[in-house]
């Protein structure tokens, strides 16, 4: 029996080893891509991070490229090496990165809007092939994470992933959510030294070697100690060598260009958005407008709650935005690129522009430190109705009209509108009414001419 026994538990325990399921792995995940350096716009890199404990084999593994709305995508490298646990693996266009890089590819990547993504492909042939990560950048990127690409690098900058407070890699499978723009691009391997990162050979104790006969025993030289926290070409490291990140801070409206007695030198204002779950300090961030980003004003120590909207007006930062069309970005203190808004044509009296719904569009409504609206601006045709309108419209449609600009939505007088019907279920109501009213006003009548009708009958039997 006991034989028996002891048969059966190790046959389970056999099994269990044998149809034992791995732990899932995650996904390896872009954490920076260059299109371009002031060199030359050939110098190219994008650089991984293997988030598990255990090394990965990527033998056979893709990394392909799409243009921004192209149909097809094409395969740059076909990899061959291995990725360790918590490692990063680089790849670079040919003749750059020479010493750094694990493996290079052909350059091609577009600077103004593109895709890179990385795929292993399936071990059987009708499965579907996985795709560990993908950025798209640009506006006119149509396969982004999220349908929301990041916005393009220049050619001194490089799109980077967000961390969180911990300083893990944050991936919400949004692009324009993860990535931020670094002015400090920093490509790195395992097979590199990671720009920053605080380097320091110290001998223990246990290994000093003791002098020499003849020599004379000297004092052992002091070894200054890093800092516990290292600042090294704008990125900010702690001690576990992972970089701090500042709050990701949004621009949801800008008002441009008020009317008088308003003046653009007070009162036109950007408003700032914190989409985070806890509060954020914003000293030391940079606001910039104009085409090219020339004019700069750095925020004093200011915060935002969780939630909340903050309007910073010109009077106050004498920042300029241009009637004519510019645009207007957010850099952390470490001079990334937090958020950039997108670009807009010339600007109408009393108009914003505002974020809504993850677009950017004109709205007849500014709405300062508060939650945006899209209200359409008025067009020329509701104007030329406006003012072919008949006299006899009502005080309160005139009031409404009159008081109308550009900013607001003109509304037609009712009586102008051809094929508008009276409302069925209010005829009902005041038809009902006044029956109501014309019973009760001659009920005695009724009565009478009840009973008479009445007697009427009888002496007729």
């Amino acid at each position: 029996m006991m034989k028996c026994f002891l048969t059966l538990l190790a046959a389970l325990i056999l099994s269990a080893t044998v149809f034992a399921v791995p732990a899932e792995l995650e996904p390896i995940l872009i954490v920076e891509l260059q299109t371009g350096s002031i060199d030359s716009a050939s110098d190219e890199f994008v650089e991984i991070y293997n988030p598990n404990d255990a090394d990965i084999d990527m033998s056979g593994w893709l990394v392909q490229y799409k243009s921004a709305t192209g149909a097809n995508w094409s395969t740059k490298v076909e990899i061959d090496g291995t990725i360790l646990a918590r490692g990063r693996y680089l790849f670079a266009s040919n003749d750059y990165l020479v010493d750094d890089a694990q493996e290079h590819f052909n350059a091609g990547l577009a600077k103004a809007s593109g895709h890179i993504r990385l795929v292993e492909p399936a071990l059987e042939e009708e499965a579907e092939n996985t795709i560990h990560d993908l950025v798209g950048w640009g506006e006119t990127a149509d396969s982004a994470e999220g349908d929301l690409p990041t916005i393009s690098p220049e050619s001194s900058e490089s799109l980077k992933r967000l961390v969180d407070e911990d300083g893990y890699f944050i991936d919400t499978d949004i692009n324009q959510d993860d990535f931020i723009i670094s002015s400090q691009p920093t490509p790195a391997s395992d097979d590199s030294e990671v720009v920053g990162t605080p380097v320091q050979d110290e001998v223990p104790d246990d290994q000093t070697q003791p002098p020499e006969d003849g020599e004379t025993e000297t004092e052992p030289e002091e070894v200054e100690e890093e800092p516990e926290n290292v600042e090294d070409e704008g990125v900010v490291l702690a001690t576990d060598n992972k970089p701090v990140s500042y709050p990701k801070i949004q621009i949801t409206e800008l008002f441009i260009d008020p009317s008088s007695p308003k003046t653009d030198a007070d009162d036109e204002f950007i408003e700032l958005f914190n989409p985070n779950k806890t509060s954020a300090q914003l000293e030391g961030y940079v606001l910039q407008t104009g085409n090219t980003f020339s004019r700069s004003f750095t925020i004093p120590k200011l915060s935002i709650s969780p939630g909340e909207y903050l309007a910073l007006y010109s009077i106050d930062t004498g920042l300029p935005l241009s009637n004519s069309g510019s645009q207007a970005r957010l850099l952390d203190p470490n001079g990334d690129v937090v958020f950039a808004t997108s670009p807009y044509e010339k600007a109408k009296p009393d108009i914003s522009w505002v974020l809504v719904g993850g677009v950017w569009q004109w709205s007849a409504t500014p709405t300062p430190a508060a939650p945006n609206v899209a209200v359409a601006p008025a067009t020329s045709t509701s104007k030329k109705a406006s003012s072919k309108s008949s006299s006899s419209k009502s005080s309160t449609s005139k009031k409404s009209s009159s008081s109308a600009g550009d900013a607001r939505i003109i509304y037609e007088d009712p009586a102008s509108i051809e094929g508008s019907e009276i409302n069925k279920a209010v005829l009902f109501g005041v038809g009902t009414l006044a029956l109501g009213y014309a019973i009760y006003e001659y009920r005695h009548d009724i009565s009478n001419r009840f009973h008479q009708t009445r007697r009427y009958f009888k002496s007729r039997r």
